[in-house]
């Protein structure tokens, strides 16, 4: 992953998910130092997993998420704003990374995974690496 793309990645991201629910800034951060380790250990594409990881939350910042919070936490994903979060990160991650003049292919990849990363059935049909990392990165925290 190139650094100063990496760089302005974390820096698109911040505001946005300092917006978000409490935590999410700290959250990420802590899920991507678990992606290196991952992708260490297990392999995956490096500019697929960094910047999804980044970018995976940002759609919390578009959400009103209270009924996440009075959902029971086995069902949150399956609230209103569990599902939003998902396509409004998926299209932010679209944006910043065009913004960026991201490579296309990955840009892609990376929106589709964003879009359904909090559903493990979904992540796991992938049958991708990359994916799956990015799902336990996060999961980790």
């Amino acid at each position: 992953m190139d650094q100063k793309i990496e760089e302005k990645i974390k820096e698109a991201v911040q505001p946005l998910l300092k917006k978000g629910r409490p935590g999410d800034w700290g959250h990420t951060l802590r899920a991507v130092k678990y992606g290196r380790i991952l992708l260490e250990k297990e392999g995956g594409d490096p500019r697929i997993v960094i910047p999804a990881l980044y970018l995976h939350d940002t759609g919390w910042s578009r959400v009103n998420y209270d009924d996440f919070y009075k959902a029971r936490p086995g069902k949150r994903m399956e609230t209103y704003s569990g599902r939003q979060h998902m396509k409004f990160g998926a299209e932010i991650a679209q944006e910043i990374l065009r913004s960026l003049r991201y490579n296309t292919r990955l840009t892609e990849r990376i929106v589709k995974i964003i879009s359904i990363h909090d559903l493990p059935e979904e992540i796991f049909a992938l049958n991708d690496i990359s994916a799956t990392l990015i799902f336990e990165a996060d999961r980790l925290d």
